[in-house]
């Protein structure tokens, strides 16, 4: 099973607090933490386990986490864990105020190369409460500290570097309910009110060196589904088809980020700032549901080592959704693909590196693309990813119809915009060579685009002598609208053909 990660410091707090919900007493929760690690290829030892007569106490308690495919192995020793029966049916867990994690190579203990990061988390509370099938567990951390305390290279060389991070205000719950057939449900929520981070490192010589600081604040996720064991994990689509599910939504508020390196050719540097994002996926062996979006996006760059100047620009929003159907059904099911990037800006100096182009207007870049509709698949894709079907269909995606809720592209003072409808014959694939035969219209309107060509000429990006050419074939295509420099389109499939403003193309 896996428990919901804030960081790689945290996720050994909140094991524990897995752990601690399957049980209702500390001899329980200890069993089932011990289980619970062995189903996620960890392995866990003690130095003593003492019986006290509230509680078990655990001292030197050695977390062992293999990360497949990452060449990384991390120990955690804990100098002591208690575990206390409160006597209302929950049980405490309380840690030492500060533990180590060691990283070094995958399968290689005694590897030279790696580093050693000490977790402080002083007045934590961990408390876990309910039954032993079906526990519920709060855990709060004031604050929580990750500091590099030693880093060498693999001659055993101590490395130049640091790194310091600091959670804070770390709260939350989670519902933990162990499956019989395997795998676990599990429901929770997770919230932090900052993180702050800087790292830094340098060569020996110090010719090259780094530095780099991250900062976010109101960061909020939550998760809940059905995590099967780490083998079945290990292949999404076969993990997919045999129930695992995910629902799972993050949130946050302003964050920043810079990085400055350093080498002979002089200092580089980049900075990048949000003022909010998002993250969501869900996904079962029915359908798929994943987005994210930033908004106020700020990026700066400076790098004199490649020859260039300084460079910054800006955006409003960028936003990309896809959902649809993964499973095999006989009734359309609803799909949705979302693209947006709003208010794309980029300053004067990264123009003038455009050429000719730097000509056009400076204008902030927007493009949007909404299409909701109805489809379905003419395979099982698990089967298919699983090497059980040799042949698939020449259309595997069964496409019924597709609404264009908003086609917008703004830029270099032109604006497109269209919407429209269509429905597809899945029965015809022979009239549109190998796609359904559509049925429905879009209805299309452009502005600027005449005085875009104009300009085009002016700077010498469009040869004069096929300026005419280029006018006539927008001609053949738009008509004009209502306002100056409004062209407008009509395109039609109809009777298994294509009409352009009631002039038949096909």
């Amino acid at each position: 099973m896996k428990c919901l990660s804030l960081c790689p410091s945290a996720t050994l707090i909140l094991s524990l607090s897995c752990s601690a919900a399957f049980a209702v007493s500390p001899e329980e929760v200890w069993s089932n933490w011990k289980a619970a690690t062995a189903t996620t290829r960890q392995q866990i030892t003690t130095g003593t386990e003492t019986r006290t007569s509230t509680g078990l106490e655990l001292t030197d308690v050695k977390v062992v986490t293999t990360i497949p495919d990452s060449g990384i192995v991390m120990t955690s020793t804990i100098p002591k864990v208690v575990l206390t029966d409160m006597g209302d049916g929950t049980v405490s867990v309380s840690l030492s105020d500060s533990y180590s994690v060691t990283i070094r190579e995958f399968g290689v203990q005694s590897s030279t190369a790696g580093a050693t990061i000490t977790i402080g988390l002083p007045g934590a509370r961990i408390s876990a409460s309910g039954e032993a099938t079906a526990v519920r567990y709060t855990f709060a951390i004031p604050t929580l500290t990750g500091t590099l305390t030693e880093a060498t290279d693999e001659d055993g060389k101590p490395v130049d570097a640091t790194f310091d991070a600091r959670f804070s205000g770390i709260d939350g719950t989670q519902l933990i309910v162990p499956q019989a057939a395997g795998g676990t449900m599990f429901d929770a929520t997770v919230n932090i009110d900052r993180i702050e981070a800087a790292a830094a490192a340098a060569n020996p010589d110090g010719a090259e060196k780094f530095k780099a600081t991250f900062n976010a604040a109101d960061l909020g996720s939550m998760s809940k589904g059905l995590v099967l064991p780490a083998e079945t994990m290990e292949d999404l689509a076969k993990a997919l088809a045999a129930g695992f599910t995910t629902e799972t939504r993050t949130t946050g508020g302003a964050m920043s980020a810079s990085l400055e390196f350093t080498d002979r050719g002089g200092v580089n540097t980049w900075q990048g700032e949000l003022s909010e994002h998002h993250l969501t996926v869900m996904a079962d062996k029915a359908r798929l549901d994943f987005g994210f979006g930033m908004k106020g996006g700020k990026l700066a760059a400076s790098m004199p080592s490649e020859g260039l100047p300084p460079m910054d620009g800006s955006f409003g929003e960028i936003t990309l959704r896809l959902a649809g159907p993964l499973a095999k059904t006989d009734a359309p099911q609803d799909f949705l693909v979302l693209l947006r990037l709003v208010d794309v800006a980029a300053s004067d100096m990264v123009w003038a590196m455009a050429g000719p182009a730097a000509g056009l207007p400076h204008d902030p870049m927007t493009a949007i693309l909404d299409i909701r509709g109805k489809m379905g698949w003419a395979i099982d894709i698990f089967d298919q990813a699983a090497g059980g079907m040799t042949e698939v269909p020449e259309m595997p995606v069964l496409l019924h119809s597709a609404d264009l809720t908003q086609l917008l592209l703004k830029f270099v003072g032109a604006e497109a915009a269209a919407t429209g409808a269509l429905t597809f014959d899945n029965t015809d694939l022979a009239t549109w060579e190998g796609f359904p035969t559509p049925t429905g219209k879009i209805n299309a309107n452009m502005k600027g685009v005449n005085e875009l060509l104009d300009r085009l000429v002016q700077i010498g990006l469009l040869p004069e002598d096929q300026l005419m050419t280029a006018r006539m074939m927008l001609a053949m295509f738009a008509k004009p609208g209502a306002g100056p420099g409004e062209l407008v389109s009509e395109v039609e499939f109809k009777d298994k053909g294509l009409l352009i403003n009631g002039q038949k193309i096909r």
